[in-house]
Order: structure tokens, then C-alpha cells, then sequence
């Protein structure tokens, strides 16, 4: 899966947390889950489940440096 550009979880509210070693994966340009379990929306936001829209739709798009590919960050939205 080296290749692997994006990836959509939708109605997963078991998963409560993301594969170890996801944010390594080189060519991985976006995450986006949907109706996924509280505790991962907690999980990669770092907000408690009362801040948090009932059922909410998280992107994660990493920003790639161009200079430098190590430098690259993963931002994350909470789209509803």
C-alpha cells in the first residue's frame, strides 16, 4: 500500500484509533471519516466528545513541503 493517496472510513464506531504508522505512509494526501466512534474523533482532534458535533466528518489533508517532504504536517478539519 505504498501508493495509497486517500482514505474514506464511514460508519466504523468501533475503530478508536487509526493504524499505527498511518501518518508515515509517503504518498497519503488525505484522511476523511464519517460517523466514526467517539473516542477517535477525540482521539486525533484533542477535543472532549461535548465539544464535538453529534456525528462529525474529520478531514485530515497533510500540507507537503516541498523543500523538505520530513517537514510535512497533517492538519485536521471538523466539517459538520
Amino acid at each position: 500500500m505504498p501508493d495509497l493517496e486517500e482514505v474514506r472510513v464511514m460508519r466504523c464506531r468501533e475503530l478508536r484509533r487509526l493504524p499505527y504508522g498511518w501518518e508515515h505512509l509517503t504518498h497519503l494526501k488525505e484522511v476523511r471519516l464519517f460517523e466514526v466512534s467517539n473516542d477517535l474523533v477525540e482521539t486525533i482532534t484533542g477535543k472532549a466528545n461535548d465539544n464535538l458535533p453529534t456525528s462529525p466528518h474529520i478531514s485530515l489533508i497533510r500540507i507537503i513541503d516541498e523543500d523538505d517532504e520530513a517537514k510535512s504536517m497533517w492538519t485536521c478539519q471538523i466539517l459538520n
